[in-house]
């Protein structure tokens, strides 16, 4: 089932962008370089992610931070679709806006289990034909090619939904 969101589905919607979005190169960019980081991860209080015997870098309190708050500047300048499963569990959301009549998704998201069943393109066609769709979040592991051609990567478009 395809519905807005309601109060109680936002703290999972903020939890889950956050926690998907934190091994995106632009996570990343606000993380700390310095060794020290990515041996002690107590030093941001986030956890290692082991490779081996090495540490691997991951996003420090910068990115928990801000994100966070520009996360939930996004959602109250936003819609939220929210795609809901049979049993009650929440299979992904997706988080819209209108610029210019061109719809703009700053994030999608469908949970592992949900993935393959045709969850994003149930929340995507609540979107309407469009020629052109902008998205402004790129997640680490998106397959650019497997979206539909009239997707286009367009961070920029985030600053001006923030701006309006």
């Amino acid at each position: 089932m395809i519905r807005p969101a309601k109060n109680e589905d936002m703290q999972w919607v903020v939890h889950t962008w956050l926690a998907a979005f934190a091994d995106s190169d632009a996570a990343m960019l606000v993380t700390p370089r310095d060794p020290e980081h990515t041996r002690r991860c107590d030093v941001c209080g986030q956890h290692r992610i082991l490779r081996g015997a090495e540490g691997r870098a991951h996003p420090g309190n910068e990115y928990w931070r801000g994100h966070r708050r520009l996360v939930e500047l996004l959602l109250t300048r936003s819609a939220v679709t929210i795609a809901e499963a049979d049993d009650g569990l929440l299979d992904g959301f997706m988080v819209h806006t209108l610029s210019d009549g061109v719809p703009v998704v700053h994030f999608l998201y469908v949970r592992l289990s949900a993935r393959e069943r045709g969850v994003a393109k149930a929340l995507v066609s609540t979107l309407g034909p469009a020629q052109r769709i902008l998205y402004t979040h790129r997640p680490r592991g998106l397959k650019a090619a497997r979206l539909p051609k009239q997707f286009v990567y367009d961070h920029y478009q985030l600053y001006w939904s923030l701006a309006a």
